[in-house]
């Protein structure tokens, strides 16, 4: 949002940004390191890690081919995905004369969002409420930091004024409310997900009809 209010996004804000979430990554896996050795003595701890990279070692000479070409065959589809999802929505938006900001907020948004939707739902059915969690933030955090800013270093990107003044407030206001929501109880209750799905139509309805 700082570098919104000097207009498009450039190279210089793009290095700044891959820097941060560098600096970022490294700073969450040091965390990491800490957290899980912090009620270990370092006798336990390096045996724990030793014993980890053994298991890892033999898990990963298990992975059966079947699941790497699964991998692949995933990522094409994704890519040729994303190609048609993007050509479509921009064809579609012109036929019917919708902005490419409304299309880009909400159609390619939900389009793109859906497989990070899934991989939640399915991880809170199981239980996984840390990788539920860790998903959607971590997808936010690499969406602005890196999302915006490898295109940011071939092209400038440009910034709309309503994006300035609604849309990035928004988005920091929901990211803020869902910390508030989380921080209760270290949970998402049915209630929270109302109040997060309400908030959301909240926030279309005032895009679409007062910003249009």
């Amino acid at each position: 949002m700082f570098f919104m209010f000097f207009g498009d996004i450039g190279k210089i804000a793009a290095i700044v940004m891959i820097i941060v979430y560098a600096i970022y990554l490294r700073s969450l896996i040091k965390a990491q390191k800490e957290e899980s050795g912090s009620n270990k003595d370092k006798i336990e701890e390096k045996s724990e890690l030793e014993n980890i990279n053994e298991k890892s070692g033999s898990k990963l000479k298990s992975i059966p081919p079947k699941n790497i070409a699964w991998i692949l065959v995933g990522f094409a589809g994704l890519v040729v995905g994303c190609r048609l999802l993007v050509y479509s929505g921009t064809g579609i938006g012109e036929i019917l004369g919708i902005p490419e900001m409304i299309m880009g907020l909400f159609v390619l948004a939900i389009g793109t969002s859906i497989p990070e939707l899934v991989v939640t739902f399915s991880s809170a059915m199981k239980g996984l409420h840390d990788l539920s969690i860790g998903t959607v933030l971590g997808s936010n955090t690499f969406n602005i930091l890196i999302g915006i800013g490898i295109p940011a270093l071939v092209l400038n990107v440009p910034v709309d004024h309503t994006s300035l003044i609604f849309d990035a407030p928004a988005m920091i206001f929901v990211t803020v409310l869902l910390l508030l929501l989380i921080k209760k109880d270290m949970k998402l209750t049915r209630n929270n997900g109302l109040i997060l799905l309400a908030t959301y139509i909240a926030y279309a309805v005032i895009r679409i009809f007062v910003f249009g």
